[in-house]
């Protein structure tokens, strides 16, 4: 699109200045690649996908290729980290469009975009949202044993695809029912 021929002109202009003042250099080009690669990527991002792992009793969170500057991967005992890591990446990405005279999307400046967290597995799952909603109250969302979730959630049992759907499905509900609440000013 226009768009991206734009950045094309800004890049090689930018490029093109940097070898005639012989102010380039190796680290200048592979950043120069790297950022226009994620401008590319991110004209239309509205969606930022998040891989979640548990391993080793640790979190291990990624932005997903598709979107990622600069590659961003933790390994952390506290999932708050990785719901953090996504805003930084963003932050990373769009530090250098002012650099290279890009104007920032509007779908960023206005804050228009989502997190999707994508799990390896439901351990992964259970244990990123357990800080925020018991497995107790899973079970009775969902009709599932809660030692049988909490089986799932040490990694001691895996669940079917059937199981799997229904935990997630439990977890949306009872999302829902909580970004619906609100508190009166005037009861």
């Amino acid at each position: 699109g226009l768009g991206d021929v734009y950045k094309r002109q800004i890049l090689g202009s930018f490029l093109l200045k940097s070898i005639l003042f012989n102010t380039f250099n190796a680290d200048m080009f592979a950043k120069s690649i790297l950022f226009y690669t994620f401008a590319v990527k991110m004209t239309n991002m509205k969606q930022i996908i998040i891989k979640v792992a548990w391993n080793n009793y640790a979190f291990e969170g990624s932005v997903s290729s598709e979107v990622s500057y600069g590659g961003i991967k933790i390994v952390t005992n506290d999932f708050n980290d990785i719901l953090n890591m996504g805003e930084a990446e963003l932050e990373i990405g769009f530090e250098g469009y002012t650099e290279f005279g890009l104007e920032l999307p509007e779908w960023y400046k206005n804050k228009e975009y989502d997190f999707v967290y994508k799990f390896q597995d439901v351990t992964a799952l259970l244990k990123a949202y357990s800080s925020f909603v018991s497995l107790a109250a899973i079970s009775r969302e969902t009709g599932i044993n809660s030692a049988l979730l909490s089986h799932y959630a040490n990694g001691l049992k895996v669940p079917r695809q059937k199981q799997q759907k229904i935990i997630v499905a439990g977890l949306h509900r009872i999302g829902a029912l909580l970004s619906n609440c609100t508190v009166e000013d005037e009861y």
